[in-house]
């Protein structure tokens, strides 16, 4: 192993040699050594390989501390890198939550991410923010003082929210002209379906109806509260709350009883897995203490995740479903809201690319990277595109990532485009090459709408400072090192920060 690290140094410092390059900042496709090259340069690279064995050696013998010092670096880089893009910080986080930017940045990455990949079509237009549902006001605001604002300046989801955010607080909810904040959110059992007014600012939205209230929360809060179960079983994914009376009503199978004790998305998901008489179900949903799996897709409307807040009882800090003033169902108070998971589907079986393969629309493949830090950042400083909300052309790719990164309007412009399921992100800056996956197949998610074609994946065995996320990236100028890439999936991974460290300083680059 040793000796195949000296020859691969010894070849990349001839190399470098010869090319007399001095600008790291030139953009360039990586650059991938041949294992079998067709040049005779056995004789010359013998003669480096002496001159260098004893530097190596000592660069082997001294690697840990070594190394320690390099992680440090990137780790200060990457947080210098976040720090430049949270001008806005204020509107993702409230203030006695900000510390978690440096104190706990992965947790901020996740909980965004977990509005960002199961959105709502009522999300607002404003970072950080989630649509949380439609709910009877009478009573809410009736402890309430509405915020003062003119009414020539009209009144709309994102209005109200930065009305919210100036106060510091994390609930925003909106009657037609009305904006009221609070640090708390109505109970699962006071949803509606009746939130139809549009907005006096913008009629494409929606501002609460007669005696209801469009509400919209913090993604990142500290306000206690069941959630979905995310991550989800394995093979299942989180779908949404339903409003579930007529699905539940043609629901083949059902669980409940002494089960229903122990009741939360794994033991319904398991439920619906191994089927009744043979029949396995794609669809598993959850009320209070009953599991229903049915082969029906729904077709009712999709609530606010804080419509389905109601506990699990076996896990109560799942959620399990809710109520709504809609109708009542048989001897229920109001409709049942459901929560909602539907089988994966499989990864694909498609050989992963290689990083510095050709990419679409003259772009280049990357390759598979931790989102870390960087994805954070992306999603700081960035804009992200799913295409579950896509009307008119619901699926994301590689090239279809591109394509929305080159249509952005900013400035500057936006040179590199990130997948993740259905989601499409794009950012200005390159990923930290630290971040690239050892294991390429990592990225084993298939893309929405093109299920051969890999956006991104989860590795819960990942070190807690890289996130389980994982994205594709591609890029339109490309600084990833090609000895920096060959070192680390073929030959001597634990000296690669080292080694490009030392090539970069004595070469003013990395092959």
């Amino acid at each position: 192993m040793r000796r195949g690290c000296k020859r691969l140094i010894a070849t990349s410092v001839f190399l470098g040699t010869v090319a007399g390059r001095k600008n790291a900042l030139q953009p360039r496709r990586p650059q991938f050594l041949p294992l079998a090259s067709t040049i005779p340069l056995s004789n010359t690279v013998n003669i480096i390989d002496s001159t260098v064995d004893s530097t190596v050696d000592t660069v082997v013998d001294t690697v840990d501390t070594i190394v320690d010092t390099v992680d440090t670096t990137i780790d200060t880089t990457v947080d210098i890198v976040v720090d430049v893009s949270v001008e806005g910080v204020a509107d993702v986080l409230t203030p006695a939550s900000q510390s978690l930017l440096t104190d706990a940045p992965i947790t901020v990455l996740d909980g965004l991410l977990d509005a960002i990949l199961y959105p709502h079509p009522r999300d607002p237009l404003y970072p950080g923010w989630q649509y949380y549902g439609c709910f009877n006001a009478i009573t809410y605001i009736s402890t309430r003082t509405p915020k003062s604002t003119s009414p020539a300046n009209g009144m709309s989801p994102s209005i109200c929210i930065s009305l919210c955010v100036a106060d510091g607080l994390e609930v925003a909810a909106v009657i037609n002209d009305q904006c009221y904040c609070s640090n708390d959110t109505p109970t699962f059992d006071h949803g509606s379906d009746q939130c139809t007014t549009p907005c006096p600012l913008n009629p494409k939205q929606l501002c609460g109806g007669t005696q209801t209230m469009s509400v919209f929360r913090r993604a990142i809060t500290a306000i206690p509260g069941p959630l979905p179960a995310i991550p989800e079983p394995t093979g299942w994914r989180y779908s949404g709350c339903f409003f579930g009376d007529a699905w539940i009503a043609s629901a083949p199978y059902s669980v409940a009883g002494t089960l229903g004790s122990e009741m939360n998305a794994e033991t319904c998901t398991t439920t619906c897995a191994t089927g009744d008489l043979g029949i396995e179900y794609t669809y598993s949903a959850l009320y209070v203490d009953t599991c229903y799996c049915s082969n029906s897709a729904l077709s009712t409307l999709l609530a606010g995740i804080g419509q389905c807040t109601q506990p699990c009882v076996g896990v109560p800090t799942e959620a399990c479903g809710g109520l709504s003033n809609y109708a009542p169902y048989l001897d229920s108070p109001g409709s049942l809201m459901i929560t909602l998971y539907t089988t994966a589907p499989p990864p694909p079986s498609t050989t992963p690319l290689l990083p510095g393969t050709q990419g679409p629309l003259d772009w280049i493949y990357y390759g598979c990277y931790y989102g870390a830090l960087y994805l954070l950042d992306t999603i700081l400083g960035g804009i992200q595109v799913s295409a579950l909300l896509d009307a008119t052309s619901p699926s994301i790719s590689g090239e279809r990532c591109v394509e929305l990164c080159l249509a952005a309007d900013t400035n500057p412009i936006l040179n590199f485009a990130l997948t993740l399921g259905a989601t499409c992100f794009c950012n200005v800056e390159a990923p930290p090459e630290a971040l690239l996956a050892l294991d390429q197949s990592l990225c084993n998610e298939p893309c929405y709408g093109n299920p051969d074609e890999r956006c991104g994946g989860d590795d819960p065995t990942a070190q807690l400072s890289l996130g389980t996320s994982l994205v594709n990236i591609f890029g339109r100028q490309v600084e990833v090192s090609g000895f920096l890439v060959c070192c680390r999936l073929f030959v001597c991974s634990k000296l690669c920060s080292v080694l490009s460290l030392v090539l970069l300083l004595g070469f003013g680059q990395v092959l």
